[in-house]
């Protein structure tokens, strides 16, 4: 049984780590993969049958023993279309992806085999179907090619798949470098800070640290950010410390952030908050997470003198708010009533809801109770008096109801607002909303704790992060199939945004207790991690800034 691998070019072989994946295999068959081991991964992939038979490709691996002496050459049919493991099945990456970690090399060189495809039986396939974790059926046979006798590498892989996370349909080149400079902001929420993160040809740093908050003995806890069309301005809200959380606006410049004026209160720990396309009004969800479990607020505030505006009382545990492409209207969720919530932004009404409970999905009344509605008007005289159940009391129904069966977190338009997509927690899948016939056109099933939601400039991809599952998942948004599964760096998948090149995703990583938290940069086309930095303690709400 190998128990460690060491350096192509010679050198001392590599402990295996204590938590290395560990198996009895036959002596010819015997290949194991310690948790520390990083290959260097090359492959070569062409056609497959359109049966599936993942043909007509081979690979030659070389395998180091813990002596190093000899090393073994095996050909093993099929593995350039395989998955390559590492940190103990933990995180996948397809075969013709190159990994590397000093000291550390295993080559996987493809070798052409004739093609055995009937004519007229092939197509442009990437990989064959059956397998585990997306693995063509010739892996799972292990056929030997040229030279060597039968092995069960692929099957190990395989089986150790189904432990680990899988990285789906991912393209086979090696992602190359950035040619241009990417900035975004996040927060960390239980650290007090918002960091500025650069992303470019030099890699990915923390190009500045900003401490929020005026309770120095208090977690205050950044939560949402949103930064201004423009670029001059980053919108930011603090939920933790006393209850009533608040807004607050940051100047932004290369040499600097700067904090303008005072922060503004708002409800009960106001979340996810979005931007007019004009900037002028910024929508704040107050998700409350103190006290009875009642009816919260929207918050509106007219950003060039920071004044709320109105707080329009929409439902029970607020989040995900996200204004459409026209600057029309703001779409938020109801978590624990299972709805999805419409504001016209012209008027500052609510004005339609729609059910995700399941078995009763469509549309509800927009006045779902005698406090719904607008609560403080803005275009008229003396504002009246807000109305919010958190201050005054709820004499109705303190969610003493049927469990909620979507936990809706997130509600993203599409890129022309034709279509609303909704983040089901609890069920694991994405709900696309028709915004005309106000009906659910499809469903897209997803990995576990579908949260956070982001579509590219060009209308063609979703990115979802997947918090329970610590995951990121891409759609393609015209046939709505999932095309990767991407294991984050950290646990606890929070945040996305995507670069208006529609080129890179930015996802925000909580991390749990004590670590750190940390962004992970994604390639969108080799949709492969090509950059991670620590931040703060829990990585919560990220937003892009500019691109040069």
């Amino acid at each position: 049984m190998v128990t460690g691998i060491s350096r192509v070019t010679g050198g001392a072989p590599i402990a295996p780590a204590a938590t290395a994946v560990a198996t009895t295999l036959p002596a010819a068959n015997a290949v194991i993969l310690p948790s520390a081991y990083v290959p260097a991964v090359r492959g070569r992939l062409t056609r497959t049958c359109a049966s599936g038979i993942g043909l007509p490709l081979a690979s030659k691996a070389v395998i180091l023993t813990a002596t190093d002496s000899p090393a073994r050459m095996d050909t093993v049919a099929g593995s350039a279309t395989s998955f390559a493991t590492a940190m103990g099945g933990a995180v996948w990456r397809p075969a013709a992806r190159q990994m590397t970690r000093p000291n550390v090399h295993a080559r996987f060189m493809g070798v052409m085999m004739p093609d055995t495809c009937k004519a007229g039986n092939t197509g442009p396939g990437v990989r064959g179907s059956g397998g585990p974790g997306g693995l063509p059926a010739v892996a799972r046979s292990a056929k030997v090619g040229r030279g060597g006798a039968s092995r069960d590498f692929l099957r190990f892989l395989a089986g150790a798949a189904i432990l680990g996370s899988t990285l789906q349909g991912a393209p086979s080149q090696t992602a190359p470098k950035p040619t241009n400079t990417y900035w975004v902001y996040v927060g960390a929420e239980s650290a007090d800070l918002i960091h500025r993160i650069r992303f470019g040809p030099e890699g990915t740093v923390v190009e500045r640290t900003t401490t929020i908050g005026e309770l120095p003995n208090e977690m205050e806890g950044p939560h949402g950010l949103q930064t201004s069309a423009d670029g001059k301005f980053l919108y930011m809200t603090t939920g933790h410390g006393r209850p009533d959380g608040k807004l607050w606006k940051y100047a932004l410049g290369d040499k600097g952030d700067t904090l303008v004026g005072e922060g503004l209160s708002l409800g009960y720990f106001p979340a996810s908050l979005d931007l007019t396309p004009d900037g002028l009004y910024s929508i704040s969800v107050n998700f409350n997470l103190h006290g009875d479990m009642v009816p919260s607020t929207v918050s509106v505030v007219f950003t060039p003198t920071n004044t709320e505006v109105a707080r329009i009382v929409t439902c029970t545990m607020p989040h995900g708010s996200r204004v459409d492409p026209s600057g029309t209207r703001q779409y938020s969720t109801c978590m624990m009533d299972d709805q999805l919530v419409e504001i016209d932004t012209r008027t500052f009404e609510l004005s339609r809801r729609f059910s995700l409970a399941k078995g009763k999905e469509g549309p509800l009344a927009a006045a779902a109770d005698e406090h719904a509605g607008h609560v403080m008007p803005a275009a008229t005289g003396a504002p009246k008096p807000v109305v919010d159940p958190a201050d005054v009391g709820y004499a109705g129904m303190k969610h003493d109801m049927t469990p909620a069966s979507c936990s809706p977190t997130w509600a993203q338009p599409s890129f022309d607002g034709r279509k609303i997509f909704v983040a089901c927690n609890k069920a694991d899948e994405i709900v696309e909303v028709d915004r005309d016939s106000w009906s659910i056109t499809r469903r897209l099933p997803t990995g576990r704790g579908v949260y956070n939601l982001a579509v590219t400039a060009d209308g063609t991809l979703m990115v979802a992060t997947l918090k329970q599952g610590h995951m990121v998942e891409i759609f393609d948004l015209a046939t709505g199939k999932s095309l990767a599964r991407i294991k984050t760096s950290n646990n606890i998948a929070h945040g996305v945004t995507v670069s208006p090149d529609s080129r890179y995703a930015f996802v925000s990583s909580e991390g749990a207790g004590s670590a750190p938290g940390k962004v992970d940069v994604i390639d969108l086309r080799a949709r492969a991690i090509v950059g991670t930095v620590a931040i703060g303690q829990q990585a919560s709400g990220i937003t892009f800034w500019k691109m040069k």
